[in-house]
């Protein structure tokens, strides 16, 4: 299998007041999840990518009290039953970085991040050849003009012909209804110029287009 290739990264404080730095990455694909299991630690590693998990024995509540199966190298499974809890990296692993992960494919299915940690220096390998994007939601498809288009008839208002004339020399987006109407939308147009001042002043290498 190859190896894991960091395609962007996005880099957002925590909050507006703080000073730590949240990374989510996006990769060529998602790291495979099989275990090494020592005594009750579980560490999943692949490319630079890692897991942590520890088995707590008498405890039922570890996601939820969900039940899994957890792949282990050894080629047989663990069944958690809510007795696995995610932990903080064990000593002997090499320095890592919390961070949330994704594909572009994954991210267009639905857009959140998996939780990882992956480690510090194959991070700070690609920061040192490029600058992260501080936009969250740039590989987010409603954070496209695209997606604004195919739903700004939401607030659409009606414009006679000379208002629509004005409107068009604003720049303003006038369309035609089905029933035949001048129509534009505030909403289109406020959420248009967010969009586009955002991506404007995005200090992001990697540009839209560039690893779709």
């Amino acid at each position: 299998m190859s190896g894991i290739r960091i395609l962007d990264v996005i880099a957002k404080p925590y909050a507006d007041w703080s000073k730590t730095i949240c990374y989510s990455l996006i990769v060529d694909r998602m790291p495979k999840l099989v275990y090494e299991r020592t005594g009750n630690s579980l560490v999943s590693h692949d490319d630079g990518v890692y897991d942590f998990l520890a088995i707590e024995s008498g405890t039922k509540d570890a996601f939820g009290g969900r039940e899994f199966d957890i792949a282990l190298t050894d080629g047989t499974v663990y069944r958690a039953t809510g007795d696995v809890w995610s932990v903080a990296p064990p000593k002997h692993i090499e320095p890592t970085v919390s961070v949330g992960i994704g594909t572009l494919h994954k991210l267009q299915q639905c857009y959140v991040f998996s939780g990882a940690s992956v480690a510090v220096t194959k991070l700070q390998s690609w920061l040192d050849a490029n600058t992260p994007s501080n936009d969250y939601y740039k590989y987010d498809a409603r954070s496209t003009v695209e997606w604004l288009q195919q739903h700004r008839d939401g607030g659409a208002r009606k414009v006679c012909a000379n208002r629509a004339r004005k409107l068009r020399r604003r720049g303003v987006e006038v369309w035609r209804s089905n029933a035949g109407d001048r129509m534009w939308s505030p909403w289109f147009e406020r959420r248009r110029a967010e969009l586009t001042a955002r991506r404007a002043t995005d200090p992001g290498t990697v540009r839209i287009g560039d690893i779709a």
